[in-house]
């Protein structure tokens, strides 16, 4: 596997450290899946919130989902957000004023044995899909509590989508997490202290994308930001030479980027 420093893969530590520019240009969450993820965070009712955290979101980053997540909760839960990279984290503490916020890993979770009612991590479990993450992280879950992953994903059944996201891959080391290698689903499905209980796929409205529009958006993922700025340049007219000639996009000035949601629901056996 690719190199691992102080529990970070080199890549999430070279790729993600400008965190105004990711959270200025990587899709947000909807409405419906802000609502879906609060129902399964409080399905489950709970007798007693003395504790330091009754929903903890993991890898929050600049807090895409945390402004949504803090707003809709009860008050009368105690959410934390965490995030181990200090640039998204200085940005989440700016963009979301008001939320609890710890600096730490997912293998490393400063909370109590079966203190935690839920968890969920947006856009980064795939990261973080190990054994040691895995215990810990249903060693801080109460009985029946319940893990939450989300992504918004580009819908590559659009074959042009595919295209961008197949050379994407090949920009990343063979042994580097994607979403879209699905290792994570493999991890977690062989680890038998979570089961899956639900698995949803969500709409998600297509974004209307000029080729700089794309370029930007493209910049964002771990890939790009390590690389020098000529062959992020390099890359990224790669990737809009794929749009300008495909048959689907060819001509066009603005395409419609199609994106959808991939939901789950693993809860603590």
């Amino acid at each position: 596997m690719a190199e691992k420093t102080s529990n970070l893969f080199q890549i999430v530590q070279d790729g993600f450290t400008d965190g105004s520019h990711y959270d200025k240009y990587r899709p947000d969450y909807t409405p419906e899946t802000t609502s879906e993820i609060l129902r399964m965070l409080t399905a489950e009712s709970v007798s007693n919130t003395d504790g330091e955290c009754d929903i903890l979101e993991l890898g929050a980053g600049t807090g895409k989902l945390t402004r949504h997540l803090y707003k809709a909760l009860p008050t009368n839960l105690k959410f934390v957000a965490s995030e181990p990279m200090v640039d998204f984290l200085t940005t989440l503490r700016d963009r979301c004023p008001g939320v609890s916020t710890i600096q730490c890993t997912a293998d490393s979770l400063p909370f109590p044995d079966n203190s935690v009612q839920g968890i969920v991590a947006a856009q980064c479990f795939h990261w973080f899909a190990n054994e040691a993450s895995m215990r810990e992280i249903t060693r801080v879950l109460r009985p029946n509590g319940s893990l939450i992953l989300v992504w918004n994903i580009q819908d590559i059944r659009v074959d042009w989508v595919n295209a961008l996201t197949e050379k994407v891959l090949s920009y990343y080391a063979d042994d580097e997490p994607q979403y879209i290698r699905f290792w994570w689903k493999k991890a977690i499905d062989d680890f038998k202290g979570l089961r899956l209980k639900t698995r949803k796929e969500l709409d998600f409205p297509a974004s209307e994308y000029t080729t700089e529009d794309i370029k930007t958006f493209y910049s964002t993922l771990s890939a790009f930001s390590r690389m020098t700025e000529d062959d992020q340049k390099q890359a990224l007219e790669e990737l809009i030479m794929i749009v300008k000639n495909h048959p689907a996009t060819i001509g066009k000035t603005t395409v419609a980027y199609p994106r959808i949601v991939d939901l789950f629901q693993y809860v603590k056996q």
